[in-house]
């Protein structure tokens, strides 16, 4: 055991992150290591002024299961409408030079409403669709194949049906709704 590992497990033995079968053995070990019970010392002294204020709780039972129940309702809670500002949500790279920020998820439906974001001369993967796929242009302009779509112009992908690769020659920013996808 290096000299790191025993830094590390003398500092989870005094956070309590180890098992009770682990922590015992630490226990033990200290009792006859000097240099072991030297390092718990120390992380004690670091750490004393973490102390909970409070004794530990054990959470309710059903605690996880209420915790899924809101998170299933959440698609109802937009039904009294649902804003998502230009400035506000996430962003998240899926592709080299491509972003996308989902705006909302049905989880039931497994359908998504999203804004694909492309730089200049990235490409989105070919890919076909288990559900009906729509995309709206807002800037820009995407290259499918032999077709060019440009702002305000509108593609319907029906399922099962393969979707050429994605080129935009200028940047584009697309609305997008359809079926969730992992990154391509």
């Amino acid at each position: 055991m290096t000299s790191d590992d025993r830094e590390v497990l003398a500092a989870e033995y005094v956070l309590g992150t180890l098992d009770p079968g682990a922590a015992q053995d630490v226990a033990a070990r200290c009792e006859h290591d000097e240099d072991l019970s030297e390092l718990v010392a120390a992380w004690r002294r670091r750490l004393q002024n973490l102390a909970p204020a409070a004794e530990a709780i054990t959470p309710p039972v059903d605690l996880w299961d209420r915790i899924d129940e809101a998170i299933a309702a959440a698609p109802a809670a937009a039904a009294g409408g649902l804003t998502i500002g230009a400035a506000e949500g996430i962003w998240e790279t899926v592709a080299p030079g491509i972003e996308r920020k989902i705006l909302f998820f049905d989880p039931d439906a497994g359908m998504q409403s999203s804004l694909l974001r492309m730089a200049k001369g990235a490409v989105y993967p070919a890919h076909d669709h288990a559900m009906f796929e729509e995309c709206l242009i807002l800037e820009g302009s995407v290259r499918t194949g032999s077709v060019v779509l440009s702002v305000g112009d509108y593609q319907l992908m029906p399922p099962g049906v393969p979707h050429a690769a994605a080129v935009s020659d200028t940047g584009a920013l697309m609305f997008i709704k359809g079926e969730r996808r992992a990154a391509p």
